[in-house]
């Protein structure tokens, strides 16, 4: 059997417009060549997705979203990823599982079997874990279940040398006062995007906003 690949995602989320974790990204940008260095941001989902599919996906989402009221975001500390050298803030409430449940069940059967282009790379590479893999196969992206972790991104460390203890330090000083708070969401997106290797290169093919209540 062939597998049908597209470089079309659909991505769910929302802005995060908060100065504070901007200053803490440029910060890293500015010394450690941080290459995620666009707005902050928060995903419930990404999913490959055919682009024949782009009005199912918004029927389905508008009548999804006419439902639900403001969701809450609480944030956790500073989490440092070592492998990817990849600094964080996890989103550590229940609801957004939840929420990313609903949305995979909602979503996956009108995927077709789809695949991201880059993730068939990945699994022809053996970049991925046999979990992973199945991930992908099933619903279309590797960070599903028990392998979403919800975060928002602060950044990624670039440079070849660094202290590591002084820049968790740095991030700590900026970021604490975020720690164990909470912010209302109520405002959310839905995108539809053309695939590319960082974000900042992606093609915006449809988006829509959604306001809950």
């Amino acid at each position: 059997m062939n597998t049908k690949t597209t470089p079309n995602t659909i991505s769910i989320g929302t802005q995060i417009h908060n100065p504070i974790i901007m200053e803490a990204k440029a910060y890293l940008k500015e010394n450690f060549g941080n290459k995620y260095d666009i707005e902050p941001h928060f995903n419930f989902i990404i999913m490959a997705m055919p682009d024949y599919r782009l009005k199912d996906l918004e029927q389905k989402l508008d009548v999804f979203f006419n439902k639900k009221t403001g969701i809450e975001l609480k944030f956790g500390n500073l989490h440092f990823e070592e492998k990817q050298r990849f600094f964080s803030i996890p989103i550590i409430n229940k609801d957004v599982m939840n929420i990313h449940k609903d949305l995979i069940n909602l979503l996956n059967p009108i995927r077709d079997h789809y695949i991201r282009e880059k993730d068939l790379v990945r699994i022809r590479e053996g970049k991925t874990d046999e979990l992973e893999e199945r991930y992908i196969y099933d619903y279309g992206y590797l960070r599903v279940l028990e392998r979403f972790i919800p975060h928002i991104t602060i950044g990624n460390i670039k440079n070849e040398e660094f202290n590591l203890e002084e820049i968790k330090t740095r991030l700590d000083s900026i970021l604490s006062n975020l720690y164990n708070t909470s912010l209302k969401v109520n405002e959310l997106y839905a995108t539809f995007i053309e695939d590319a290797e960082i974000q900042s290169d992606y093609k915006w093919i449809w988006e829509k906003t959604y306001i809950l209540n």
